[in-house]
């Protein structure tokens, strides 16, 4: 739950960052992860420490799917994003990305639409970061409120 929280200030932070700059602050992104990782650590830890690195390695792939997306397009998806995208990964886990990542992308074209009809300038760039936040909420939340009122289906 510690690490839900953390990527859940780290979204609103860099969700602030974003708006208001452009751009995501790496060296944020990097103080969540390594403040999630010591905080699984602390909690307990993996009890198999060979599945928890293959499942951190596992858990990045949708970051660094969006890194090489971004190098391919010569930079339409920002290495903030991507980098917040293998850090959420390595917090949350392959699915869980799959799954919040999903729903961000939903939130995006909905924004990117309604900007659209407004006629509003981006001047070439997009803040994906709120988006990701949102998916983030709906997908935890949900997920919450669906094991409070269903606790047998949940572990």
């Amino acid at each position: 739950m510690t690490v839900k929280i953390i990527l859940f200030l780290l979204l609103i932070i860099c969700s602030i960052t974003d708006i208001k700059y452009g751009y995501v602050d790496i060296r944020i992104v990097l103080t969540g992860l390594i403040l999630s990782l010591v905080c699984n650590i602390r909690e307990g830890g993996p009890p198999d420490k060979a599945l928890f690195i293959r499942e951190l390695m596992k858990g990045s792939l949708p970051g660094i799917f969006m890194f090489v997306s971004g190098f391919i397009s010569e930079g339409a998806i920002g290495e903030g994003d991507s980098f917040l995208v293998l850090a959420a990964g390595m917090m949350t886990g392959f699915t869980n990305t799959l799954q919040f990542m999903c729903i961000s992308w939903l939130f995006a074209l909905v924004s990117g639409t309604i900007l659209f009809i407004l006629r509003k300038d981006l001047k070439g760039s997009f803040p994906f970061v709120p988006c990701m936040l949102a998916g983030y909420t709906v997908l935890f939340l949900n997920r919450e409120l669906f094991c409070i009122s269903l606790p047998d289906v949940c572990p």
